[in-house]
């Protein structure tokens, strides 16, 4: 290193002991973070509602597009179906933020299905349950 960048980081602080602490306290934070997260992450994985309606939904999209050729009786199973997805992300996730997130999909996917006609067709297409899986998994 040239002797002027020494001189520079001598002045700026950036060669000394304090910054070395400094950057290894933001490590351990950062670690700390990561470990939490992971715990967060392994918390989720592990409750039961998480398995059944996460693990276990692939037979769920398949009955739930074929659901949505009954009126109204498909749409109101569907979304009974979908506040088990508000469960998981009220009482396992604990995230307000989610939990509504995942509520508005599920009130956009009844009332989409409450239209004559054309609901039927768009409750096929917009399949709630793999946008709220999604969200989950994502958070």
């Amino acid at each position: 290193m040239s002797r002027r960048r020494v001189e520079t980081n001598k002045k700026l602080g950036l060669d000394s002991e304090k910054e070395r602490l400094r950057q290894q306290k933001a490590l351990e934070k950062a670690e700390k973070r990561r470990l939490e997260r992971k715990a967060v992450q392994d918390r989720i994985e592990g409750s039961t509602l998480y398995k059944v309606l996460i693990k276990g939904a692939i037979v769920f999209d398949v009955v739930d597009a074929g659901m949505g050729l009954f009126e109204f009786a498909g749409d109101s199973l569907s979304f009974l179906v979908s506040l088990g997805y508000v469960a998981i992300s009220a009482t396992v996730v604990k995230s307000v933020r989610l939990t509504m997130a995942v509520l508005m999909v599920s009130v956009i996917d009844l009332l989409i299905g409450f239209i004559p006609g054309i609901g039927d067709v768009a409750d096929m297409i917009f399949c709630s349950s793999l946008i709220n899986r999604s969200l989950i998994q994502g958070f």
